[in-house]
């Protein structure tokens, strides 16, 4: 009995030269990626990344990384980018952790 799960794969390397647009026209650098996994029967891996000046997104900030995203994807050449979601500044119940706002990255083939 087969029991390994499948998921799909939308991530990108922290040094694909694509990545490096995506970075330019968001103003965030590729040392800041990571990878999230999301489970379920759709489950998928994709990237995020961390944004240190915002603590909660307005829908004019959301608005500005759309714009970004597509002035992004006019440049790239083998990826294209989709914003998988949108966090805010968060801090644990304990006031023990917080995680920076950031937002999610799906990355596809052209």
């Amino acid at each position: 009995m087969n029991t390994k799960l499948s998921h799909r794969d939308f991530t990108i390397s922290h040094t694909h030269p694509d990545l490096a647009i995506l970075c330019e026209c968001t103003n965030t650098k590729p040392d800041e990626l990571r990878s999230s996994f999301h489970g379920g029967p759709d489950a998928y891996e994709s990237n995020y990344m961390r944004v240190y000046n915002l603590r909660y997104w307005t829908p004019e900030d959301s608005d500005t990384l759309t714009k970004q995203f597509a002035e992004a994807n006019s440049r790239t050449t083998e990826y294209e980018f989709d914003i998988d979601d949108l966090t805010d500044y968060e801090v644990e119940w304990d006031n023990d952790r917080a995680w920076a706002a950031s937002f999610g990255i799906k990355s596809t083939k052209k």
